[in-house]
This record gives structure tokens, sequence and C-alpha cells, in this order.
């Protein structure tokens, strides 16, 4: 995913990456996450790039769901979402939320219910895009040159497919 971000940011175009946000609370032990790899890094450092860190609970989960969104060219969403709760955060009471540990009574893992986008999500990120490509198409921003230490982020080292997970199943 991040090699594609790169090549949407380097062609003009529009892009958005999420994954849950970085943990804070354990920052000290250095835990792995895409927010701190060389490439999701550099691609923040890109003048059509933001980072925005907001609750999908204000946007109808279920859960409070800390997301980290990495926007190429989506200002408007990230305006959006900012204009919510508190600078786009949780601000309901506390034990508003459904607990994304453990199973529900009918044996089904509470973190089901954050798997999906909330409707208003998505609708708010297709009209970031539309926004976008019809706003800023013809500007045709580009990132050029790649700097050299990037190339081999954007290699593919392919492995055999019985040693991945299937994107999805049948």
């Amino acid at each position: 995913m991040l090699t594609m971000v790169v090549a949407v940011a380097r062609i003009g175009g529009v892009a958005f990456l999420e994954h849950p946000s970085f943990p804070v609370w354990i920052a000290t032990k250095r835990p792995s996450s895409i927010w701190s790899s060389k490439m999701a890094r550099w691609l923040k450092r890109l003048h059509c790039a933001q980072v925005l860190t907001f609750d999908q609970c204000l946007m109808g989960c279920e859960a409070r769901k800390p997301t980290t969104l990495l926007l190429i060219r989506m200002q408007s969403l990230r305006e959006e979402i900012l204009s919510m709760g508190t600078g786009g955060r949780c601000n309901h009471a506390p034990g508003a939320h459904r607990i994304l540990k453990g199973k529900d009574s009918e044996g089904m893992f509470n973190t089901a219910v954050a798997k999906i986008y909330p409707m208003k999500l998505n609708a708010a990120i297709a009209r970031a895009i539309y926004h976008s490509v019809s706003g800023f198409a013809h500007l045709r921003e580009r990132v050029e040159p790649l700097p050299q230490c990037l190339e081999t982020f954007l290699s593919y080292d392919f492995v055999e497919q019985s040693k991945v997970q299937p994107d999805c199943y049948f």
C-alpha cells in the first residue's frame, strides 16, 4: 500500500491509507507500526500529504477505534473530521462505547464491529475524493525525482502464494 501511495503522490493523484493509530501508551517500547516505517515517515513530509488521527465513533462506529489516516490531496476529509467531536477525537461520555476485547454472548469476537468502516466515514471519504479530483486534478502536483534511498522500498519482493494469507475469502 505504501508503494501505491508513493506512486499516486508522484503522479498527482488522490489516495489515503488507514491503519490503527500509533499506540502512544507503549511508545517507549518502540512497537511495530506502519506509521514508524521509513516510507510512512517520508510520505508524511510531502506537501501533498497530511496525517490525521481521529476516533471512528464520531462517524458511527460502536467502538471508539482510534485510527490514523495518511491523506494524499484530501484536505476536505481532514477538515470534515477535525470539525467533529473534539478536533476529531471522541467527546462521548465514559462507557459509551463497545469494548473491543473478547467475545460477545454469541461467541463472536467483539473486534468484528470495528472491521467495517461506518457509513458516515465511507461517505466522507467519497466526498473528499470527489472534491479533490474535481478541484485539484488539473494542478498535477508531482514529487520528482524520487530520492534514491526510497527506491528499495519500491521493489516487489514476491513470496510463494502459499506463504501469504489471501486478501479475501469466497
